[in-house]
C-alpha cells in the first residue's frame, strides 16, 4: 500500500494543453472548455493503462483524505492537515488521535465491504478464504444491526446500518489500529487521546444539513462517529470507569468489532 501525503509523487503531463490567451482573442469560457476537454483526453488515455498509485486527481489543497482501491493507495491532501488533525506542536496522543486516526481509517477502507474485493494490485479479485469471508460477513451483519437499532433523529426514525457500513468499518478499524499501537507505547495517556479524538468531530450545521447527513450520507453522523466507536473498546470503558447502567456502557458480548478482537 502506498501513502501519498501533502502532494502526489507523480504529476500528469499537461504540456500538450493549449488555448488562446486574452490578447489572442481567447475567453475564460473557451479556456475552461479546453481544460475540460484535455482532462477528458487524459482520462481516456489512462483508461488503457494500469492506474498509477503515486498520482491523484483532486486538487492538492482539497480538505479531505481517501483510499483508492484500484491503486491501493492512501491519499492525504494538504488542505486536510490543519487544526486538530495536524500541527507541529501536537503531543504524541494528539497526533495519533488526529492524522493517525485518519491514516488508519483510510487503511481500513482497504478491508471494508468494498475495498476487500480488490487485491494488492488493484485487481477486482476474490482473494479471501471462505472461512475468513464468512467470519467477516458475520461481524458486518452485527455492525449493521447495531446501527439499525439507533434512532438519532428527532422523528424517531431508525438509522441505516447498510448505508453507513463501510465508513463505520473504517472508523472501528482505525480505533482498533491506534489502540493496538497505544498498548505498545510506554506511558500512553488514554484520557488525552480520547479527548483529542472527540475534537475531530466538532461541527456546526443547519438542521436541514444534519437531517441530510442522517438520511443519505454514507458517513455516520459526527456524534455517532465518536460515541458509538469509542464505546466499543475496553480501553475507553476502563479509562472512564464506565459500568453497567452508565449511558455509554456496552457489554462485551454486544460490542461490535471488525478487526483487532476475537
Amino acid at each position: 500500500m502506498i501513502l501519498n501525503a501533502v502532494y502526489p509523487n507523480s504529476k500528469e503531463d499537461w504540456s500538450e494543453l493549449t488555448f488562446r490567451t486574452r490578447p489572442e482573442g481567447g475567453t475564460l469560457i473557451e479556456a475552461d472548455y479546453e481544460i475540460r476537454r484535455f482532462k477528458q483526453e487524459l482520462r481516456r488515455r489512462s483508461s488503457y493503462e494500469k492506474p498509477d498509485p503515486t498520482m491523484w486527481d483532486l486538487p492538492w489543497g482539497t480538505s479531505n483524505a481517501s483510499y483508492d482501491p484500484q491503486c491501493n493507495s492512501i491519499n492525504v491532501y494538504a488542505g486536510f492537515l490543519t487544526g486538530d488533525l495536524y500541527r507541529e506542536d501536537m503531543t504524541r496522543e494528539e497526533l495519533m488521535a488526529g492524522v493517525g486516526m485518519v491514516i488508519a481509517h483510510e487503511l481500513s477502507h482497504a478491508f471494508d465491504t468494498k475495498g476487500s474485493k480488490y487485491d494488492e494490485t488493484g485487481a477486482l479479485r476474490d482473494w479471501w478464504t471462505e472461512a475468513d469471508q464468512q467470519a467477516f460477513d458475520r461481524r458486518v451483519e452485527k455492525l449493521i444491526a447495531y446501527y439499525d437499532r439507533l434512532h438519532p433523529w428527532k422523528d424517531g426514525s431508525s438509522y441505516s446500518g447498510t448505508l453507513v457500513q463501510q465508513e463505520a468499518i473504517a472508523d472501528l478499524g482505525a480505533m482498533a489500529c491506534i489502540l493496538r499501537i497505544a498498548k505498545k507505547t510506554e506511558g500512553f495517556d488514554y484520557d488525552a487521546f480520547f479527548r483529542a479524538f472527540t475534537k475531530l468531530r466538532r461541527c456546526k450545521m443547519t438542521e436541514t444539513a444534519m437531517e441530510n447527513r442522517f438520511r443519505t450520507n454514507p458517513h455516520p453522523m459526527d456524534h455517532l462517529r465518536v460515541n458509538v466507536v469509542a464505546a466499543q473498546f475496553p480501553e475507553f470503558q476502563e479509562t472512564y470507569d464506565i459500568r453497567p447502567g452508565d449511558g455509554m456502557y456496552v457489554a462485551p458480548e454486544d460490542r461490535i468489532t471488525i478487526w483487532g478482537a476475537s
